[in-house]
């Protein structure tokens, strides 16, 4: 989630007068216990802070999540209601939501989720990240690589991570690859490759989109070039066969 979102939730936890004990201590600990798995620790942590601070979404939506990670479905779905009635326009609701609903398989309601979060919150990163990789779980390529450019655009506007560029470049061109888009896919590789400097699965991944379109010497080189790095993956002969 990103530092925004946690800015938004902190400030409507305090929209209530002013309490003798902070959350954020507690918040801090969830944060930690959700990116270390323990689901069941957050359960119970988020079940005492809900009766300390009622009203605070925060612990809301990281209960429901928790419930979700441990298949508790019915639950987080009934705390993600309970919540949304309190706060209707909170697009991370709608996060957790559209989370919950992908790991019970149930594609169309969480694409819906993912939709619903981003016209109350047209930025949310984390969700359209979220509704393209449902979209290309569904072959719903074209939606998938249009909302995957609205990212990588916003992120290039913001200033993202070179990191998060070369995951994006990697990701989009593997579903334009998907999607038989071979020049778009050759273009993301090749920006991929110029992005990080020495990364032998971006000449992999581009020796593939030349070989699809029956480029078979441009594909040989890159080949070659990725062997170049000290990972024998494929001799450059198998790319004429």
């Amino acid at each position: 989630m990103a530092p925004i979102v946690f800015l938004l939730i902190i400030a409507l936890c305090f929209c209530a007068p002013a309490l003798a004990e902070s959350p954020e201590p507690t918040m801090a600990q969830l944060i930690d216990m959700e990116q270390r798995g323990e689901d069941e620790k957050a359960l119970l942590l988020t079940e005492q802070a809900l009766k300390k601070w009622p009203k605070c979404m925060f612990f809301y939506i990281f209960r429901a999540r928790a419930l979700g990670s441990v298949k508790r479905y019915d639950e987080a779905l009934r705390l993600c209601h309970k919540a949304k009635a309190m706060s209707p326009t909170l697009f991370e609701i709608e996060d957790a939501r559209s989370e919950i609903y992908n790991a019970m398989g149930k594609s169309a309601e969480a694409i819906a989720a993912c939709t619903a979060a981003l016209k109350l919150f047209p930025e949310d990163i984390g969700g359209r990240r979220l509704r393209a990789r449902i979209y290309r779980q569904t072959g719903k390529l074209d939606l998938a690589t249009a909302d995957m450019t609205y990212l990588m655009n916003y992120e290039k506007a913001h200033h993202g991570a070179a990191s998060a560029r070369c995951r994006d470049l990697e990701l989009r061109g593997n579903m334009y690859m998907e999607n038989k888009q071979y020049q778009q896919a050759v273009d993301d590789f090749s920006a991929l490759i110029k992005e990080r400097i020495g990364y032998a699965e971006g000449y992999r991944l581009r020796a593939s989109a030349y070989k699809a379109m029956g480029r078979t010497e441009e594909a040989k080189r890159d080949l070659y070039r990725a062997s170049q790095t000290g990972d024998d993956w494929a001799p450059p002969s198998s790319i004429g066969r």
